[in-house]
């Protein structure tokens, strides 16, 4: 996996960002993208592989319980509908994206792009920290998924109790146990840096979940040609529907990345192809994903939180819980990885490069000067005088380096445990899903692109005033309605 094509870096307001920020056809910056040379850049085929990578996870294995939540229509109809409302807000982003780039085209200097700096455009300093602030609430919730389906599948193969232990806070002691387990084993994948490494522990983590992926389904369809029979399987389930949105707005969310992927591409006229295309795909996984094990299992599936507890208990479905265990574990840091840049931006940590290179043009410069002199004067104490001041130079820039790595590493270990102990205290991985959904999800997917674009183009049709005023009316209801209901799940979890 190309993972620096998905991974946005973050700067401050009125700051360009480092990586993919860039508008197309804006050659002012080019220059500063490390990705602006034309043979560098992603194609069509690439792109549409890397897109499809990023919306497949930990969502996809909340789908058939969450389909046992809407029914087979209810729950198609839904899942077409939030894919094609994605699509459209992310027009609607684009569409305000341009509007502003086209009224920058006379500032020499204008600021490259992002999803923050729109929401910066549209309704100030407010703007840009909304949207950072869902960022932040989305990626630590995706983590928390990651941590809780681990903790919950590693529970599966091996529990510490005979019987559930729960105390106070614990809802499960078993299951706090084995996120305590894990999270050195987080923490280490978390302080890598550099993206080589990240894109080869990406890289395993994928092979391993579609390894699991089609293991559960392999194993599920043995159970049924062996005379597995299964609950009772619905059309439309209403009273647990809400359930169901947050989900499939949690599989479907990606907009943050939109805008990178894009700037990547070598022909960006050919996104929005590749992007329906990811879409329809991504639709056609989900739903047979979702509904092949919800035919399978039926109403069995509202009994549990995971769709691999339902499997038997045999070796090979540990091997199969394992694998996925494995999986999300490798893709945990790139989950992780915005919000390290949305802290690290804050702080100013990012700097660090930029310290390391001006020591080392004082050090260039210095051991210049010292050369000139001794090749004027002869001396040799000149010259062991220049290796000096080198190598104090070079220590005190290995001693900054240092530093900000302990800082960074420090920080980094804070945000991972915090995942960690939230996951410890939220019981159940599917209310979870569906609370993020619900709440972060669908307000980058729906509201903020919606609001935006009508807050930046001022001449937008009453009938589109009216459409952007739908989605955010739609939006806002879904996400109380969801949110309260997955809330209340949790909740009830605990008793």
């Amino acid at each position: 996996v190309d993972s620096s094509q998905f991974l946005w870096m973050v700067g401050q307001p009125n700051q360009p960002n480092e990586v993919g920020s860039h508008s197309p056809g804006n050659k002012e910056h080019e220059e500063d993208v490390p990705s602006s040379s034309f043979s560098s850049k992603a194609s069509s085929s690439r792109t549409l592989a890397n897109l499809i990578k990023a919306f497949i996870g930990a969502g996809i294995l909340s789908l058939p319980t969450a389909f046992s939540q809407s029914g087979i229509i209810l729950g198609l109809a839904t899942m077409l509908i939030v894919a094609l409302l994605s699509e459209y807000c992310t027009r609607l982003l684009f569409y305000s994206k341009r509007y502003i780039e086209q009224n920058q085209n006379a500032q020499p200097n204008a600021e490259p792009l992002s999803f923050q700096t729109i929401g910066q455009h549209c309704l100030g300093t407010f703007g840009y920290y909304l949207v950072l602030f869902f960022l932040f609430f989305t990626q630590v919730g995706f983590c928390t998924a990651y941590t809780i389906f681990i903790a919950t599948n590693s529970d599966d193969v091996y529990s510490f109790f005979p019987e559930k232990t729960s105390t106070l806070l614990v809802h499960d002691l078993s299951l706090a146990l084995w996120v305590l387990i894990w999270l050195p084993v987080l923490l280490l994948v978390n302080w890598i840096k550099d993206m080589k490494y990240l894109a080869i522990t990406s890289l395993i983590g994928e092979v391993t979940l579609a390894f699991g992926f089609i293991s559960i389904l392999v194993v599920s369809f043995l159970n049924l040609s062996g005379g597995y029979e299964g609950g009772s399987v619905s059309y439309a389930l209403y009273s647990t529907f809400a359930l169901f949105f947050g989900t499939a707005v949690y599989a479907f969310e990606g907009i943050g990345i939109m805008i990178p992927v894009m700037n990547s591409m070598r022909y960006p006229e050919s996104f929005w192809l590749v992007l329906r295309l990811t879409y329809f795909i991504c639709f056609m996984l989900f739903c047979v994903f979702g509904l092949s094990l919800y035919y399978i299992y039926g109403s069995d599936l509202q009994q549990i939180s995971t769709i691999t507890s339902i499997l038997p208990p045999t070796p090979i479905t540990d091997v199969i819980k394992f694998s996925l265990c494995i999986g999300l574990a490798c893709t945990h840091p790139i989950q992780m990885y915005p919000v390290f840049q949305i802290i690290e931006s804050g702080f100013g940590w990012n700097t660090i490069k930029k310290v390391d290179d001006e020591e080392m043009k004082v050090r260039e410069v210095v051991q210049e000067e010292e050369k000139h002199e001794e090749e004027e004067k002869g001396e040799k104490e000149e010259a062991d005088k220049a290796e000096s001041v080198g190598g104090e130079i070079d220590d005190d820039s290995e001693k900054i380096g240092k530093f900000f790595d302990l800082k960074r590493n420090a920080m980094r270990s804070g945000l991972v445990a915090t995942a960690s102990i939230i996951a410890i205290l939220v019981p159940n991985f599917q209310n979870f899903v569906g609370l993020i959904g619900s709440i972060g999800c669908s307000t980058l997917a729906f509201a903020l692109p919606a609001l935006f674009y009508w807050r930046t183009c001022p001449d937008i049709s009453i009938l589109m005033k009216l459409v952007c005023t739908c989605i955010l009316i739609f939006s806002l209801v879904a996400m109380g309605l969801c949110a309260t209901l997955n809330t209340i799940q949790l909740i009830d979890s605990f008793r």
